[in-house]
């Protein structure tokens, strides 16, 4: 096998991985801590005796890094963070890991609590988003909104869930028609004692169809070139 023949099959597999790169990279996970597992709390850390959630106020992204939480109006319940299945009051399971965020009402009329997180959207990529959610009492369901700092967007940015027994997915999708700021944010959708629990939250861009050709395209013309070469 001549050096020339060896130098161009070099060349195709490395444009190979700039192709499998740039379609991984392009659908790289943009939600941090979507499954709610990093903080510092422990079950317990709560004023109630079950033993099996943790307190998390407002503004405190310390204790649920890269989640804003946000106070509702009247400020009663909050967001609270559950732990394992354990204590007085039954539970479930989470539906990734062993954590996963109590999204409930403020138990009167008024303004829900929210939890929202920001990230960077292209105009023109289309972006899937998916979360879990399962009924804790009551008729409990979430809302799930996209709102952009900047333009608009094209397909669905609101979601209402239905009050379900076990856990499920739900997934929608946008596309901004600029560069922007996306903010994803989760309020309870049911007032008074109906409460809904949260986990597995993902955005992901889909890559261009465009890019993914002309890469394709690209590494097309190198195997056709090395195929000449070795005639």
């Amino acid at each position: 096998m001549s050096r020339n023949l060896l130098s161009m099959i070099g060349v195709i597999l490395v444009a190979a991985a700039v192709l499998t790169f740039g379609a991984t990279n392009a659908s790289a996970e943009l939600i941090l801590n979507g499954s709610f597992e990093t903080s510092d709390l422990e079950p317990g850390d709560f004023p109630y005796s079950d033993g099996c959630r943790a307190k998390i106020d407002p503004g405190d992204t310390a204790n649920l890094p890269d989640w804003l939480l946000v106070a509702g109006s009247p400020d009663l319940t909050k967001y609270y963070y559950y732990g394992a299945d354990t204590g007085s009051i039954p539970l479930t399971d989470a539906h990734e890991g062993d954590r996963f965020l109590f999204v409930c009402d403020p138990w009167t009329s008024g303004t829900d609590p929210s939890a929202n997180q920001s990230f960077a959207v292209t105009a023109g990529t289309q972006y899937d988003v998916s979360f879990w959610e399962k009924l804790w009492r009551g008729s409990g369901k979430v809302n799930a909104d996209i709102t952009l700092d900047a333009g608009s967007a094209t397909g669905t940015t609101t979601v209402t869930t239905g009050s379900d027994a076990d856990w499920t997915e739900y997934a929608f999708s946008f596309t901004p028609d600029t560069n922007a700021t996306a903010t994803l944010t989760f309020t309870a959708a049911v007032s008074a004692a109906n409460d809904s629990f949260l986990d597995s939250v993902s955005v992901t861009a889909i890559p261009e169809p465009g890019t993914l050709a002309l890469l394709a395209t690209g590494l097309l013309g190198l195997l056709c070139y090395a195929w000449r070469k070795r005639r």
